[in-house]
């Protein structure tokens, strides 16, 4: 999609040029977040089996809710502060000092909390271990001070520390993991490279921006709790939906239910996952442009999102069977169903990201904290009620129905929002 936005031939500003070397090293992240799944995955389901693979889906989603908190929205709000700020040094240094200390102080507080739930909780005190593995990508998302080169718009080092990384954490996995019992050295291989990929990150960062650490004072660090709270309220409420199927499914159905599930939603994030260096890339890109050329920009890519969603959506439909049978060896029917489902909720998905950006542009943060705190809180319900009678169909269903409504509350909030940017007769939906 942006490569129509963005054409070579176009690249001529240093800004441009910037946008497109961003948007080429998100898309490279990207592909080795969701790619190399699709290569381990079947390899980790042949020798662990549906119900151990189950498993550490259901730990990689509870770790995944700790992630999120830990980020805090800083993505975004950390990233867009940045890139307003990107001259001054000692402003760059006083919020990177701010965003790194509440990071860690919040990994610390996850840490407290699976401790509990691994002691009074019945389905993680079956096996702890697998949980405080698993937390290594927690104290990981602490370090990995992605926020800083997004706000630089320098994504090109964090795309080779990335890609780097996750080979390596591939390689180990198809070199260590021979058998069933070898389930728990999964999550000791990812949090050893992940940590490992945090730290250089963060070494190359506060050496290429010349970046100091000073403790922050507590007003500095309540500047950037409040500056990233409507934020981080919208993202973890969107997770409530993005990671609490798996979560939800673990705790009223078996290990091998979720395994199934957890099959059908590898595919799905992986080509969801190919609308967000889009949105990584533009975000800071468009934050920079008044009312008029925002509408302008808008009115030129909302059609293209448009078809390319609706192609996504329909060719996976289409082809479900053939994609199981390609990358997990399988045709299980509850599988294939389950990935029918999800296909239709991918169009909303693609949607959702694209639309997202905008409203954020225009610091309607606060409108989107509480549209997807309420979606969040309502799909806890129904999708427990959906899944507990209908199983991992229900779970299925439980989704779309969040991405839809998601979707029309975006649409209806940019056709009626009184701002510049919508009196823009090219920002028409």
């Amino acid at each position: 999609m942006i490569l129509n936005l963005v054409r070579l031939k176009y690249v001529t500003t240093e800004q441009n040029k910037r946008l497109f070397t961003n948007f080429i090293s998100l898309f490279l992240i990207q592909a080795t977040n969701y790619i190399l799944p699709l290569i381990t995955f079947p390899y980790l389901i042949s020798r662990l089996g549906f119900a151990k693979f189950g498993m550490i889906s259901f730990a990689s989603a509870v770790i995944y809710y700790m992630q999120v908190f830990v980020d805090y929205g800083f993505n975004l709000s950390a990233t867009r502060d940045i890139s307003k700020h990107r001259k001054n040094d000692n402003y760059i240094s006083t919020v990177f000092s701010a965003v790194l200390t509440i990071k860690v102080a919040l990994s610390l507080i996850c840490f407290l909390v699976l401790v509990v739930f691994t002691r009074f909780i019945d389905t993680f005190s079956k096996e702890p271990d697998i949980f405080f593995f698993s937390f290594g990508m927690t104290i990981s998302g602490a370090l990995f001070p992605l926020w800083l080169f997004q706000g630089f718009e320098e994504m090109k080092y964090i795309s080779r520390i990335n890609i780097t990384m996750k080979c390596l954490a591939t390689a180990m996995i198809f070199i260590l993991i021979n058998k069933e019992q070898d389930y728990l050295k999964v999550p000791i291989i990812y949090s050893i490279c992940f940590i490992l990929a945090s730290v250089i990150a963060l070494i190359i960062g506060m050496k290429r921006f010349k970046i100091q650490y000073c403790i922050p004072t507590v007003a500095d660090i309540k500047h950037q709790l409040k500056n990233s709270f409507h934020i981080f309220i919208a993202g973890f409420s969107g997770n409530l939906y993005g990671q609490g199927t798996v979560v939800i499914l673990g705790l009223v159905s078996t290990p091998q239910i979720v395994g199934f599930y957890a099959t059908a939603e590898k595919i799905i994030k992986a080509l969801s996952g190919l609308m967000q260096p889009v949105s990584q890339a533009l975000y800071p890109y468009i934050s920079h442009m008044d009312a008029e050329d925002l509408g302008r920009f808008y009115g030129k890519s909302q059609k293209i999102t448009y078809l390319f969603s609706l192609a996504a959506s329909l060719l996976l439909f289409i082809f479900s069977k053939d994609l199981l049978r390609l990358f997990f060896h399988t045709q299980q029917i509850e599988i294939v169903n389950s990935l029918k489902l999800l296909s239709i909720a991918l169009f909303f998905t693609y949607m959702n990201v694209y639309l997202n950006i905008f409203l954020l542009t225009l610091r309607f943060d606060s409108l989107l904290s509480k549209l997807y705190l309420l979606v969040g809180l309502s799909f806890l319900l129904f999708s427990y009620l959906l899944s507990s009678f209908y199983s991992l169909y229900g779970t299925c269903i439980s989704l779309l129905l969040v991405e839809v409504t998601i979707f029309l509350f975006s649409i209806y909030c940019l056709r009626t929002i009184q701002s510049g940017f919508l009196r823009h007769p090219y920002a028409k939906i």
